[in-house]
């Protein structure tokens, strides 16, 4: 499986074969010239295209396999039935670049809704994907909220156990 695996082997249009019906391939990205991470799970058959993409967004400091591998398994089956999914890590979270560690304040950044764009942007472009539906727990579910309120392509979103929908500075304080 490619997160068992050093990523390098499933890097650049080689990937790796997930079974019979799942391709994936690391997503490389770039967000204000920092390394933005992200797997693209895509049908095996990739003549088989999709007007829609999901994206799976960083859980808090849990890096894009998503808690218990959650996101891994959810975007290999939409993969299998023809639905692209990215696997996101923020920056300053996971595998992606960043200098300082990630902060309450930084999971709720303006920034996040920058780089989910990134992410749709290089899907469009790679796999024709027009429509999104974005899938966050914690803050991600505050990113894919944001996102979905400020850019039209994001059609639906998942929240799971959002704690916030708005940021607010002295949240954490309280």
């Amino acid at each position: 499986v490619v997160d068992s695996m050093p990523h390098e082997a499933c890097a650049g249009d080689h990937g790796c074969s997930i079974g019979e019906n799942v391709f994936e391939t690391v997503l490389p990205l770039s967000y204000k010239g920092e390394s933005l991470f992200s797997i693209l799970a895509q049908p095996a058959d990739r003549s088989v295209s999709s007007d829609w993409g999901l994206i799976f967004l960083n859980a808090g400091g849990v890096r894009h396999i998503g808690p218990n591998r959650m996101w891994v398994e959810a975007a290999r089956r939409w993969a299998a039935q023809g639905i692209p999914s990215a696997r996101v890590d923020f920056i300053r979270v996971g595998e992606s670049d960043g200098d300082e560690l990630a902060s309450i304040a930084s999971l709720h950044g303006d920034d996040l809704v920058e780089q989910i764009t990134v992410v749709m942007d290089a899907m469009r472009s790679r796999l024709q994907c027009r429509r999104f539906i974005a899938v966050g727990l914690c803050s991600g579910a505050f990113a894919a909220f944001q996102a979905s309120i400020q850019l039209s392509a994001i059609r639906s979103t998942v929240l799971l156990n959002p704690r916030l929908l708005f940021w607010d500075p002295e949240t954490e304080p309280r």
